[in-house]
């Protein structure tokens, strides 16, 4: 009688390819979230040095009162989904962002709306004394502004909602723009 089972070595065989290949899709996944979160971190990076360079050179000449430029977290503060940026447009030249300002509405124009940071990421602000979390403006000289025009910085944290990896930042100081990773406290 011919019986045929499967002997110790290759049970152990198939417990270490089943660990490998395990092993192989969580660091996928991972790689992915991280990833992803450092696309989310250098898009911010890059919309945050565009909306300053606009401030120093592109003013429209139309608008006697503009001011600068400046970008708007969207959607609720504990966790932003994206952002908008738009021209600072002080109709009321008292050198602070309404949300009632001009004919009802806010004080600015050429809004671009929609940009939004991948599915999976959110954005937090740390900022010391806490604020106008949600907008940032820069002036001619690219001075980072809050919306009641007081020279200052804060850091945007971003995390993605899957996972505890490590999570990015980017630092705004008054006149300077990094990027790094945020250890709880700081950005690195």
């Amino acid at each position: 009688m011919n019986r045929r089972g499967m002997t110790f070595i290759e049970v152990v065989v198939v417990i270490v390819i089943v660990g490998i290949m395990t092993l192989i899709a969580v660091e996928g996944v991972s790689s992915y979230q991280i990833q992803e979160v450092r696309a989310a971190s250098k898009q911010l990076l890059g919309s945050l040095q565009r909306v300053r360079f606009n401030a120093m050179t592109k003013r429209s000449p139309a608008l006697i009162a503009s001011r600068g430029f400046g970008l708007q977290l969207v959607g609720i503060p504990a966790s932003y989904i994206g952002y908008r940026h738009f021209e600072f447009n002080d109709c009321n030249n008292d050198f602070t962002y309404s949300t009632i300002g001009c004919a009802g509405g806010p004080e600015e124009s050429a809004p671009v709306n929609g940009l939004t940071f991948p599915r999976a990421v959110s954005v937090t602000v740390d900022r010391n004394p806490p604020g106008d979390d949600d907008i940032i403006m820069y002036d001619e000289l690219g001075v980072a502004r809050s919306t009641a025009w007081v020279p200052g910085g804060r850091t945007y944290i971003l995390t993605h909602n899957n996972s505890d990896i490590t999570q990015r930042c980017v630092a705004v100081s008054t006149v300077r723009i990094r990027e790094g990773v945020w250890n709880g406290a700081n950005c690195l």
